[in-house]
């Protein structure tokens, strides 16, 4: 991305930054740059990713041209294989990471080799991949620290504590968690730290910790309310409501969940639809509601499975 975009990128300022890109994109256009045209639409892809806005992702994506440099021809493939993971497609995922990460080895660019291999281990755990995901979240770590990319070593601290956290390692997924918050608090990156805090306070959920997890969701809710990254947004607000339910507040956590349910659906992001479902099904399970919350689990639990998101009907087990 441009010096200036990226400036409001790491603000949190996503609208402006595809403003920016795309009057850009525009005027290169217009002066015949078609390489530097494509370069744009490619940085514009990433910000409308961020934005949970698929559709335009694809035609920025589309709209690239054969004059890429093979290094940002790499990262086209790496985005549309994110795209893909992120409606479901889990089979055009995978087969286009795999094809993408070997173009960015030929590219012999270890920064773009380090996104993939986070992008293709996020895919791993929500196939319940777990071995794989963690052994490529660690290598995307390694290289990503050795680089000396502060802010993207926390992104990979970030995604391994999820991993961890799937696989039960508790104390482990905490102690990465809490490092990549260090990391995004001294990089003033208020969308990640709010991811961050969503993170931990689903460990202390599931380690029973309740009044911990209430003042780590307390500053994450107040940032994801207003942010543009819509993960962080979903993540959080899908956290704070089984919080909102284990303190008796139902009606808020159905509400919350409601929205997520009704903004993952509208975005094409069956990931947080499933998980906003998976959720609400467990707070009527505790409700009195047994048949109707086990019946919407086993419901959530089937789509999962057709789509291969194999990890997420794992969190649907009665």
């Amino acid at each position: 991305m441009h010096n200036l975009s990226i400036a409001y990128y790491y603000r949190g300022d996503l609208k402006t930054a595809v403003e920016h890109d795309a009057e850009a994109a525009r005027v290169c256009r217009e002066l015949g740059s078609a390489a530097r045209t494509a370069e744009l639409l490619v940085n514009l892809a990433v910000l409308e990713i961020q934005r949970g806005r698929l559709d335009e992702a694809e035609r920025a994506l589309a709209g690239t041209s054969q004059e890429l440099t093979p290094a940002y021809r790499a990262m086209a493939r790496l985005l549309g294989a994110r795209v893909a993971a992120l409606r479901g497609d889990v089979s055009k995922a995978r087969s286009e990471y795999a094809a993408a990460i070997l173009m960015v080895r030929d590219a012999q660019d270890e920064r773009s080799l380090a996104w993939g291999k986070a992008f293709f281990a996020e895919l791993a755990l929500d196939e319940g991949k777990l071995d794989e995901a963690e052994a490529l979240a660690k290598e995307s770590l390694g290289t990503r620290s050795r680089l000396g990319l502060t802010l993207f070593t926390g992104e990979s601290q970030l995604l391994l504590a999820r991993i961890l956290l799937a696989k039960g390692d508790f104390d482990e997924a905490e102690k990465e968690a809490k490092a990549a918050l260090d990391t995004f608090i001294a990089e003033q990156s208020v969308a990640l730290e709010a991811d961050a805090r969503a993170v931990i306070a689903q460990i202390q959920l599931t380690t029973k910790r309740l009044e911990d997890a209430a003042t780590t969701l307390a500053k994450a809710r107040q940032t994801a309310a207003t942010t543009q990254f819509v993960a962080p947004r979903l993540e959080v607000m899908i956290t704070g409501a089984i919080l909102d339910a284990r303190q008796g507040k139902t009606e808020d956590a159905h509400k919350a969940l409601d929205s997520v349910i009704a903004d993952a659906t509208k975005l094409g992001i069956p990931r947080f639809e499933l998980e906003g479902r998976i959720a609400k099904a467990r707070i009527d399970m505790g409700a009195n509601k047994t048949a109707q919350g086990r019946a919407a689990l086993a419901a959530a639990a089937k789509d999962a499975e057709k789509l291969g998101l194999h990890g997420i009907t794992r969190k649907a087990q009665p």
